[in-house]
């Protein structure tokens, strides 16, 4: 059992290291947002990206711990870190309870600043897209001819038409 806990902690520890490797890149990436960096903002999404297949890889190990430890200690393994901790020795638990209450608190700052990032992108999107519209006359919608084709773009209104 204590090569298994071992591995369990150590499991839990590279976990809790991938979420505060990830919570700092989105925290970078807000930054980025709120200095209307683009390039930075692209660059940091493939950042992010591969900092999530991190995080996936963690968890799966930290799975796969949990089943092995859960099994040399005859538990029938269910997945949850709860059903494990009381049959663990007295000493231990608070060791893991720690790591798991850290774990959950970083995954959910990262579904909090993801969701905050979200909504700046889309604020930025739905601003510039209103910008073209005006400037471009997209949003007027598209114009047809006799036949049912879709004009082409010279034969719409020009652009500085409407300035006068």
């Amino acid at each position: 059992m204590n090569h298994e806990f071992d591995e369990f902690i150590e499991a839990l520890r590279q976990e809790l290291q991938h979420y505060g490797e990830l919570l700092a890149l989105i925290n970078q990436q807000q930054e980025h947002l709120m200095r209307r960096d683009a390039d930075a903002v692209l660059t940091s999404v493939g950042r992010i990206h591969a900092q999530g297949a991190c995080v996936q890889a963690a968890r799966a190990r930290r799975a796969e711990c949990l089943l092995n430890l859960a099994l040399s200690l005859s538990i029938p393994p269910d997945g949850l870190v709860g059903t494990l901790l009381p049959v663990l020795p007295p000493q231990r638990r608070p060791q893991v309870q720690a790591l798991v209450d850290e774990n959950n608190r970083l995954l959910m700052k990262i579904q909090q600043r993801g969701r905050q990032n979200h909504l700046l992108l889309a604020h930025s999107i739905e601003h510039m897209s209103r910008l073209i519209q005006t400037l471009t006359g997209v949003g007027r919608g598209m114009v047809y001819d006799e036949g049912g084709g879709v004009l082409a773009p010279g034969a719409r209104q020009g652009l500085y038409e409407a300035v006068g």
